[in-house]
């Protein structure tokens, strides 16, 4: 750590900028600044008088490096600079609102005091705060450790966490825990997975916990919390699972853990209150967001193939409120229970997938084949119109019963079948003597026309 330090960064105020570093003298005797130069991206960007530049022990300076000449320097809580551009003097954004590298330079234009790197990734980008080093032993050569974001537009000329401006009650402030604490502000509604508040995905029954902490951040008294809850939105997805210790004592901390446990499918969203003795952010609220998603539903359907209006079985998990298609097309369901309904088959539907969405929201599938109605063909290897005069249709009766046999021609015209016999073998003995039922003599079958004869006994009978 150097004898002289850079403490404070002003780089990106609220408003138009005013940007300002503060330099502390921690070597323990007086130090002479003459001549010394700071540095921005390793140019000059100020240098200090020839003579007369003597800072004693435990004192701080500023040096002004931009201005947005309004007349107030430093609006959030105004000072006069030693040194530098004026408050009336338009001369700004000098200092970029990303990241930069300043560095005190002794008269020699060689030797490095102290070099410092901020980055708006470790917070006070145009919020009115700025970046403080906490301990001044310790290595302050990067923003991301050991430094701390002081309210109310920073402390100007003074080594210390708590702005001249603040209030002299708690002030609240919620960050994100991960990586260098990203602030939260009152009434945030865009959650951000670089703060936390976006939960980002998770399937349903699988919780995910995020962790947040809350400062008295520029108070001088303690900040007590009262509560923290899930205040609106779908209260039922997130929860707090970890509170904070309250009272915090001025510059302290506490962390507590939201829970996301998505309900459903879909974009989760919900509010978070904290209620506390903060005069000015009572409530503190901000938004938080998950995004649920699914695993498919295992089902099983009976049966498996069908016509239109076929009653299809399905069980399942969730099925309470469950929906169903075939192929896409919406089919009448009855929901017996949450492992259990029923589907009809409906008109247009098409060989497939029956596709159920429970009442999670999620998907489940089965293949299903759906049997035409109407017949074209007719069975066998080849699936062809038929094309000969055949037996379509026979009964097989009890003794004594009435039995008919069913011829069909499908040659596509008449046929006389004069001559014709429907013959039956007893008890189908292929070495019995062939009985004749009935002679087809001076009958003439239409085409694709159906002829049906019965027989008793011996006796037969045209029911044609």
């Amino acid at each position: 750590m150097a004898d002289v330090v850079i403490t404070e960064i002003m780089y990106d105020s609220a408003g138009f900028d005013d940007e300002w570093i503060e330099i502390c003298n921690v070597s323990g005797s007086p130090q002479v600044l003459n001549d010394y130069t700071v540095n921005y991206n390793g140019s000059t960007l100020f240098t200090f008088p020839s003579s007369g530049v003597i800072m004693l022990d435990g004192t701080c300076i500023t040096v002004s490096l931009g201005s947005n000449g309004d007349g107030i320097y430093n609006n959030d809580c105004p000072f006069t600079p030693d040194y530098g551009i004026g408050a009336s003097t338009f001369n700004n954004n000098n200092l970029i609102n990303t990241s930069a590298t300043i560095s005190l330079v002794a008269s020699d234009g060689t030797t490095d005091i102290d070099v410092v790197t901020y980055d708006d990734g470790d917070g006070a980008n145009n919020t009115g705060e700025s970046l403080h080093v906490v301990d001044t032993s310790l290595d302050n050569s990067i923003t991301n450790t050991n430094y701390w974001e002081v309210l109310n537009g920073g402390s100007p000329g003074i080594n210390t966490l708590i702005s001249p401006c603040t209030p002299p009650g708690p002030e609240i402030n919620v960050e994100g825990d991960t990586g260098n604490y990203p602030d939260i502000a009152d009434g945030d509604v865009t959650p951000s997975t670089f703060d936390g508040t976006d939960f980002g995905s998770s399937f349903i029954g699988s919780p995910l916990s995020n962790p947040f902490r809350i400062e008295n951040f520029a108070g001088t008294t303690d900040l007590i919390i009262t509560s923290v809850t899930v205040l609106s939105g779908d209260t039922g997805d997130f929860s707090i699972t970890t509170l904070p210790a309250s009272p915090i004592a001025a510059l302290g901390t506490s962390s507590f853990d939201i829970e996301f446990n998505p309900t459903a499918i879909g974009t989760r969203t919900a509010v978070i209150q904290i209620i506390s003795n903060d005069a000015d952010e009572n409530p503190y609220t901000f938004t938080v967001t998950g995004e649920g998603l699914c695993f498919a539903t295992g089902i099983t359907a009976t049966p498996t193939s069908g016509p239109v209006d076929t009653i299809v079985t399905v069980t399942g998990t969730d099925l309470l409120t469950a929906t169903a298609t075939f192929n896409g097309l919406a089919a009448t369901v009855y929901n017996i229970s949450a492992t259990l309904m029923t589907v009809i088959v409906p008109a247009g539907a098409t060989t497939g997938n029956l596709e159920i969405t429970d009442s999670n929201g999620c998907p489940g599938s089965t293949p299903f084949t759906v049997i035409d109605s109407e017949i074209s063909g007719c069975e066998g290897s080849g699936g062809t119109i038929p094309t000969d005069l055949f037996i379509s249709e026979i009964t097989d009766a009890t003794y004594g019963g009435l039995s008919y046999v069913e011829l069909f021609n499908g040659t596509g015209a008449p046929v006389n079948i004069d001559n014709y016999s429907i013959e039956v073998i007893a008890n189908g003995d292929p070495t019995a003597a062939a009985i004749n039922i009935f002679d087809l003599e001076n009958f003439t079958n239409a085409k694709r026309h159906h002829l049906r004869y019965c027989y008793r006994e011996t006796k037969s009978c045209n029911f044609n």
